[in-house]
């Protein structure tokens, strides 16, 4: 599959030259984009990192090729939130604007099919956008070199990337924070697999991880080690790869990113820092790195060669259910079949005989392409679940109703249904009624009896959502399982605010005014009231 990619594309590419690269006005028309999304990482077992200091610092045209034209399991590490810049769209500024962009940084990478993640955990945080900043000496004082790499290193210890990317050079002209994540990243690539670097993740569960290729944006196409052409027109989305990467970065609205381009070649130079393996040249961004299941199985066929047919095998699998699109009963059959196997091969590595560094690498795999195989085959029984509170703006020790609606849109009939509403906080939580299977075409809607703790943490932007929905179901015998957002944002607020027109005042009290008029609203939030 992968030499069938590559020649693919090439031919793509080279018939786009021909053509000019005119764009097709009825390819959004012709295909299943949903559908294609979730088969397309089926491909591949790479995973690539990119990491950069502010919201937008993300390679977005080459992030959009590997996740959206290679499958490449992808994602983008940023530093802070970007809470010293500009707002474009409002008033907000500091930690309000961090919140801003923070959110514009995950609508960004839905476009990209990218996962958004950063250091900073909280408002305020250390590792805080202070502005700009030249030197990345000044960069750590300010943010603390312990807390910052510790959290580099037990991110890559737990995303698990094969090749990882800063966006940036460190180099004198650079902003200080680039330079600073350029400086950390570089040095990560050997300390994320050393057991003596934060040896609290160990004890953790969060294992030591190798890197296999570490990347710089060339300085130069002539000192680039590499180059990339990511130009191409992909007729599943009716764009090419970089206008994929501006329709993401329009989604940076408080910074005025994005720009209108046309479909052209474009390459992108790159500098090979160093790998986990002898490379005597850079032949591709993946050489040396086992690029699915097939190659993995070749790393340890001499020490067990019945597992290593069995990894084969799953390739194979993941293949043919590729080559069923677009028909998404076929997939569905073919995702569960491949879920199964994938599911005994964690089984069978666990038990194995392996080195633990390569049961580590084979059971990381293993997991995404649980994830991506769970996914499949829920987009492809064509089963939707929506999540609804009647006021979505709770206050402590209330109650409500949420509703949970099942539709199945697909052809067969879904059985084993289990739907139900999880809390982090472990409210209490009292499903009222219930559905275990649907035909086709039919719907049902299922309540739960909410009880907000009195004790019950406020919102805060960043944390994971108060309340989700799950449904699980089986199809031909293995559990899918999916986590569904509710529809708008579910907050815990108190149970009155206050604010003030204007918010500050300043007085001089050498000549004070006898009266300085200041307006006060006070807004309720809880229901019933």
């Amino acid at each position: 599959m992968k030499k069938t990619a590559i020649l693919f594309f090439s031919l793509l590419l080279a018939l786009s030259t021909i053509s000019g690269f005119q764009r097709s006005t009825s390819a959004e028309e012709l295909h299943d984009t949903e559908l294609w999304n979730v088969l397309k990482p089926l491909d591949t077992t790479i995973s690539f990192l990119n990491t950069g200091a502010h919201p937008d610092d993300e390679r977005s045209d080459l992030l959009a090729y590997l996740s959206r034209g290679l499958g490449v399991k992808t994602s983008s590490l940023i530093a802070n939130r970007g809470e010293g810049g500009q707002n474009e769209i409002g008033t907000e500024l500091g930690n309000a604007l961090g919140i801003i962009r923070s959110q514009e940084m995950k609508e960004a990478a839905k476009i990209t099919n990218v996962k958004a993640y950063h250091l900073s955990e909280t408002t305020s945080d250390s590792i805080y956008d202070f502005g700009f900043e030249k030197t990345p000496e000044e960069t750590l004082k300010k943010w603390g070199e312990e807390v910052t790499y510790e959290r580099l290193i037990r991110f890559i210890r737990s995303y698990q990337p094969d090749i990882v990317m800063p966006s940036f050079r460190n180099v004198d002209s650079q902003h200080g924070h680039h330079r600073t994540i350029s400086i950390l990243t570089e040095k990560a690539f050997n300390d994320a697999a050393d057991p003596t670097i934060f040896p609290e993740h160990l004890r953790a569960g969060i294992m030591p991880w190798q890197i296999e290729k570490l990347y710089l944006p060339a300085a130069s196409a002539e000192t680039a080690t590499l180059g990339i052409e990511i130009g191409m027109y992909d007729e599943i989305y009716a764009m090419s790869y970089p206008q994929l990467g501006e329709a993401s970065r329009f989604m940076h609205k408080s910074q005025g990113m994005g720009s209108t381009i046309q479909v052209e070649p474009r390459t992108v130079n790159l500098e090979l820092i160093d790998t986990a393996f002898d490379q005597t040249e850079d032949a591709s961004l993946f050489a040396g790195v086992p690029y699915d299941f097939s190659d993995l199985a070749k790393q340890i066929e001499n020490t067990d060669k019945s597992l290593a047919k069995k990894f084969i095998s799953l390739q194979n699998e993941l293949e043919k259910t590729q080559l069923a699109y677009p028909d998404r009963s076929a997939v569905l059959e073919l995702s569960q079949k491949s879920l199964k196997d994938v599911r005994h091969l964690i089984l069978d590595v666990n038990k194995s005989k392996l080195p633990k560094a390569t049961k580590t690498k084979l059971l990381s795999k293993l997991k995404t392409k649980n994830d991506q195989l769970q996914e499949t085959s829920y987009i492809a029984s064509g089963v939707e679940i929506v999540a609804t509170l009647p006021d979505n703006v709770l206050t402590a020790g209330e109650e409500t109703t949420a509703t949970v609606t099942i539709t199945n849109n697909g052809t067969a009939n879904l059985k084993n249904l289990s739907p139900s509403i999880t809390s982090i906080e472990g409210w209490e939580i009292v499903q009222t009624s219930n559905v275990s299977t649907l035909k086709p075409g039919e719907s049902a809607t299922i309540d739960f009896k909410v009880s907000v703790p009195k004790d019950a943490t406020y919102y805060h932007a960043y944390k994971k959502p108060a309340l989700e929905a799950e449904l699980t179901f089986k199809e031909l015998g293995e559990e899918v399982r999916h986590i569904q957002n509710f529809e708008g944002t579910v907050a815990v607020l108190p149970e009155f605010s206050v604010t003030t027109d204007p918010t500050s005042v300043v007085v001089n009290t050498l000549h004070p005014q006898q009266e300085i008029p200041v307006k006060v609203q006070v807004k309720n939030y809880h229901n019933g009231a």
